[in-house]
Formats: C-alpha cells, structure tokens, sequence
C-alpha cells in the first residue's frame, strides 16, 4: 500500500512541475522540466515515422502536438519520482524489497 502512495505521490509531483513550468517565466526551469520528456518525445517520434506525434494522436493540430508533449514531460518525471520513492523506501536498514507494502 505504501508503494502505491508513492508512485501516486510521484505522479502528483510531476504533474506540479510540469505545471510550474508552464507559467513560470524562469527559462531554466522550463529547460528543466522539459529535459527528460523532450526525449521521451523525440522517441516517440522516431518510433513512427514520418508521421511522430501524430502517429499515436491522429491529428495535425497544434493543440494535440502540445498535449502529446506535456504528456511526454509529465510521464518521465513520474518515472524518475516513482523511482527515487521507491528505491529510497527499499534502502531502509534491514528492509527487503517487496512490492506488496
């Protein structure tokens, strides 16, 4: 039960940041924020050529391309925060990982 607080956690937190750095008019923190998912969504294009992001959303439309991207930044910032909470739970002196707890 705890693992899965943490990963809902980490989802809540990336979506945050995400959100931060779209009304934030700091460019190092948009560069930031953008960083992972920039190449989450560079895969995702390359994965289907030549039609990228419109491969998975099946429209032209600037709007689809911004929501496909913030979805790219948000999905690999909920990795790497479901990946720290996870581990630093699992590094506790005399604890075993187990997915159950």
């Amino acid at each position: 039960m705890r693992t899965v607080l943490l990963v809902a956690f980490s989802l809540v937190a990336a979506v945050l940041l995400v959100l931060a750095s779209l009304w934030s008019s700091s460019p190092a923190l948009v560069a930031f924020a953008t960083a992972p998912g920039l190449q989450l969504w560079h895969f995702s294009n390359w994965l289907c050529p030549p039609f990228g992001e419109r491969c998975f959303l099946r429209s032209e439309k600037i709007l689809a391309h911004h929501l496909w991207g913030a979805l790219c930044y948000t999905t690999a910032w909920w990795a790497i925060f479901s990946g720290l909470a996870v581990g630093f739970q699992w590094k506790k002196p005399g604890r075993k990982p187990n997915l159950a707890n």
